[in-house]
């Protein structure tokens, strides 16, 4: 019996490190599973690495390609402005230009008005001595009076004509003196 006793404990160790070697070998079988699952993870990620890697190399390629685009347009929007600005300029000097045009054209107007009156005067003051020798008779004298005044009207409108003349050609074809006579 004692051998039996003896053989118990060793059969019961037996037993016990057959059970402990199972036991490993299904945690060794379990860690490989996790090792593949872990293994096939890790394939996965980089494969999804790789790719985030393609995208941010792209989306970099993109992003430099706007800030060029952004800096085109800011360029471009530099130069709509300055081109605004000289818009602005040369159209602010085109109103000035038409108003100093219309004033020369009222100043103009006002000196032929002017010039206009004094030769209906002078027409006027020939056409009344005219009717004035048809109706009477004068002396000799008189007579020479009457034509020294026709004379002198007639001198006056030719005067005036003279200056209507001058300042038509001025006006159609002014230089710089006689723009700031006009003025």
């Amino acid at each position: 019996m004692k051998q039996f006793k003896i053989t118990t404990p060793l059969l019961n160790d037996n037993f016990q490190q057959q059970k402990s070697s199972d036991q490993l070998m299904g945690v060794i079988k379990q860690l490989a599973i996790k090792n593949q699952e872990h293994e096939k993870c890790d394939e996965e990620l980089e494969i999804a690495n790789k790719e985030l890697v393609r995208e941010k190399e792209a989306n970099e390629k993109c992003a430099e390609e706007l800030m060029i685009a952004n800096n085109e347009l800011a360029s471009q929007n530099r130069e709509h402005e300055n081109s605004e600005e000289e818009l602005i300029t040369a159209n602010k000097e085109l109103v000035s230009q038409n108003d100093e045009k219309e004033k020369q054209e009222q100043s103009a107007e006002d000196m032929l008005a002017i010039i206009a009156r004094k030769e209906r005067e002078q027409t006027k003051r020939i056409l009344d001595l005219s009717e004035m020798i048809k109706k009477d008779i004068y002396s000799p004298e008189e007579l020479q009076t009457k034509v020294g005044y026709i004379k002198q009207f007639a001198f006056d409108l030719e005067n005036s004509i003279k200056e209507l003349s001058d300042l038509l050609q001025k006006y159609l074809s002014p230089d710089e003196d006689d723009l700031e006579e006009i003025k």
